[in-house]
């Protein structure tokens, strides 16, 4: 600020703002000679002292999932594991019936030979990979 109020012509001169002294720190603060300066502290309670008490530490107990759960847990997963197999291969047979249906008004040589392509790689690798997993 000392060197915006050296300029001549500055604001400061021309709007007659007061001249601020910078003040150092311990400027207002009484101390007794020799001695530290002692921390604050607060003033003693009306009562007393007052200490809240602490809750006890408690201890959280996970819970297990009942029986039931578990089992109808297990019930899903066996259900959704035969589906996941059951599913592509009926699926499968699915499509090679339509494919049969639209083949038998107009029977063509390349009609015959698609439907048994589709039948050897889709039809049969599903139905091998449900019997490997114990499909009946």
């Amino acid at each position: 600020m000392s060197s915006v109020a050296s300029q001549t012509g500055s604001t400061v001169e021309r709007e007659g703002v007061e001249r601020l002294v910078p003040r150092s720190r311990t400027e207002g603060v009484r101390q007794v000679a020799g001695a530290d300066p002692a921390p604050l502290q607060s003033p003693p309670h009306p009562l007393g002292a007052v200490e809240t008490p602490r809750p006890a530490p408690t201890t959280i107990q996970p819970s297990r999932p009942a029986l039931a759960d578990t089992a109808a847990i297990g019930a899903l997963v066996a259900i959704a594991a035969i589906l996941g197999t059951r599913l592509w291969l009926g699926l499968s047979i699915a499509g090679a019936f339509v494919l049969a249906l639209l083949t038998i008004p107009d029977a063509t040589p390349g009609k015959i030979a698609m439907l048994g392509v589709y039948g050897v790689l889709t039809v049969l690798p599903c139905a091998y990979l449900d019997l490997r997993r114990g499909g009946g």
